[in-house]
């Protein structure tokens, strides 16, 4: 008869850990190259954070078909409804623990370097040493930490780039691995200025110079477009300080309000 102890839970659930940080590798080394090419990050916590995100995914998608059914049925559903509320409120407030950035950008490389890194990892994965669960994750998670490395020696310490926006271009500049961004006024000028800075301009910056914040955002001028727009994207996280030079008198509500919003993320305001 077989008696199930705790010692025999801990090995099952430390043995299902193992196998989902392995195929976190894999996705990640197969999928790294289309994140480097497209400019896109890479998080420390997308293994971590899928072991975890599973329950609650799981216990989402549970309350959420109860409240769809009892609606249908014309039944109570309110405490589902406010159980729904805690589950999201639990959630994110784990996100807020963070204390560092877990995101590693990667500086786009030839074509044939990345499509080396998925090749690379299949051809071993498929060679006899390397079988098992453990050897596996080994080899994964050395094959990782090498493109890492390998990143590096492409990663400029002092680099000027060009981003051209709206009518005019967005200049960015890395000095000693700080970043600085100069808009002269040019992103603020179309009404999608979030999106293209969320989008577009990350990505740029992601993919040309390998880093993922910007230490130093200087607006000559903001208006009512680049306010909205940047009250958002301080949210975000990937801005230390905003600096700016001029602002439309009318847009003083606005002004108050992105100063709430840099002052509860952490951002400096300034004017330059």
């Amino acid at each position: 008869m077989y008696t199930i102890t705790i010692k025999s839970i801990l090995i099952r659930i430390g043995y299902w850990i193992a196998q989902s940080l392995r195929m976190q590798l894999y996705i990640t080394l197969i999928s790294l190259p289309i994140l480097v090419a497209w400019g896109l990050p890479l998080s420390l916590l997308s293994a971590v954070g899928n072991i975890l995100f599973a329950p609650f995914i799981t216990l989402f998608l549970v309350v959420s078909s109860l409240i769809f059914f009892a609606e249908i049925f014309s039944l109570p559903n309110g405490l589902f409804i406010c159980f729904l509320e805690k589950v999201y409120y639990w959630w994110m407030s784990s996100m807020d623990i963070l204390f560092f950035n877990p995101l590693v950008g990667f500086v786009q490389m030839p074509f044939y370097i990345l499509v080396l890194l998925p090749v690379v990892t299949f051809v071993c994965l498929r060679c006899s040493w390397f079988q098992g669960l453990y050897r596996n994750s080994l080899l994964m998670l050395s094959l990782l930490f090498i493109f890492y490395l390998g990143n590096i020696l492409f990663v400029s310490k002092m680099i000027d780039i060009v981003i051209p926006c709206n009518r005019g271009e967005v200049t960015v500049n890395v000095d000693n691995g700080k970043v600085t961004l100069f808009d002269p006024g040019v992103i603020g000028q179309r009404k999608s200025a979030y999106s293209w800075m969320m989008y577009t301009l990350l990505s740029e910056i992601v993919g040309k110079t390998g880093y993922t914040t910007i230490d130093d955002f200087r607006c000559d001028r903001l208006n009512k477009t680049m306010l909205q727009a940047l009250i958002l994207f301080v949210q975000q996280g990937p801005v230390k300080n905003l600096k700016y030079k001029r602002i439309d008198k009318k847009n003083n509500d606005l002004l108050k309000e992105l100063e709430k919003v840099c002052e509860d993320n952490g951002v400096g305001l300034d004017i330059c």
